[in-house]
């Protein structure tokens, strides 16, 4: 059906944002005229498999983008990741969650400003729990020991 679709219309066909891995990507991009691809690192499997995805899309010189909705910390893995991507060409900002609850929980996200995104120069993704967050009634807190 997605091949029907992608083929049938003129306008720009996206897909993949829930795609569980690097497999489904390139079995899509075989066998359709999809244009976008995009992924999320939180559903595809992380950093690494996220790269790849995009690496792929590559191959099939196909524009990549990641998603946004799964938090603070993937925005901001998601920017970089972006960043680095030699088909990245958007990166996907959902204003509502970046302007409201992202704020609420964290800080040190990606500067957004005039309709661009930017990392931070925080070490790592640069997002870090506020930390009044833990100290939340409702918070539940879960910690593993290093060995």
């Amino acid at each position: 059906a997605l091949a029907q679709f992608s083929r049938s219309t003129s306008i720009p066909t996206l897909v993949g944002e829930s795609l569980g891995s690097r497999f489904p990507y390139r079995e899509v991009l075989e066998r359709t005229d999809v244009a976008i691809i995009m992924t999320d690192p939180c559903w595809v499997g992380g950093i690494t498999e996220a790269r790849r995805v995009a690496d792929v899309a590559s191959l099939y010189q196909k524009p990549f983008t990641a998603h946004d909705c799964a938090g603070p910390v993937n925005l901001a893995v998601d920017v970089h990741l972006c960043t680095h991507a030699e088909n990245a060409f958007i990166q996907e900002v959902v204003r509502a969650f970046y302007y409201g609850w992202y704020t609420e929980v964290a800080e040190g996200l990606p500067q957004l400003s005039n309709g661009m995104i930017e990392a931070t120069a925080r070490p790592g993704h640069g997002v870090s729990l506020r930390p009044e967050i833990r100290e939340a009634l409702n918070a539940e807190v879960r910690t593993t020991e290093q060995s």
